[in-house]
């Protein structure tokens, strides 16, 4: 079985999502981590905070994602968005990649913590849940991808637009 990445990027004060040159580094990143894993990347962004951009992915396992993060390729994509990122969060999350039910323009992201029972589930196209492989204490991590933005939601919701899509 596949795994999915979902990584956080924070980025620097006053660095959004659409700031030159990030478009074109992320296009980038885009073609080089697909062309070694296989697998597309697709973009998001927090509704509420432009200056979160999420990366949902998929790899074969933990240790394919472990040999691209090693790599020269990838180490020279770190060099360039050194000024930029603020902070990483990467997530290998136990559960298969799926392109055709991923790719959608809003996803509904809900962390619930670990011994705390998940809330109700918002309605959508579908749902992906799991553990991150690494950090089982992590709680659990949903994902629920809409087509339309959703009309409301829990305070601890995250609500991720796509973006990069034409990329």
């Amino acid at each position: 079985m596949t795994i999915t990445e979902f990584a956080l990027l924070k980025l620097k004060a006053p660095y959004i999502v659409t700031s030159d040159p990030l478009p074109e580094l992320f296009k980038l990143v885009r073609e080089r981590q697909s062309a070694w894993s296989s697998f597309p990347l697709l973009f998001f962004t927090e509704a509420k905070d432009k200056s979160i951009v999420y990366i949902l992915s998929g790899w074969d396992s933990v240790a394919a994602h472990e040999e691209w993060i090693k790599s020269e390729g990838n180490q020279d994509l770190l060099k360039k968005f050194g000024s930029y990122l603020e902070d990483v969060t990467l997530r290998h999350l136990d559960f298969a990649f799926d392109e055709g039910a991923f790719n959608v323009p809003y996803i509904v992201y809900r962390n619930t913590p670990k011994g705390v029972e998940p809330g109700e589930e918002a309605g959508g196209l579908s749902t992906a849940s799991g553990q991150d492989l690494e950090h089982l204490d992590s709680g659990l991590h949903t994902l629920i991808f809409l087509e339309e933005r959703p009309s409301n939601s829990n305070e601890e919701d995250r609500i991720l637009e796509r973006v990069y899509a034409e990329l």
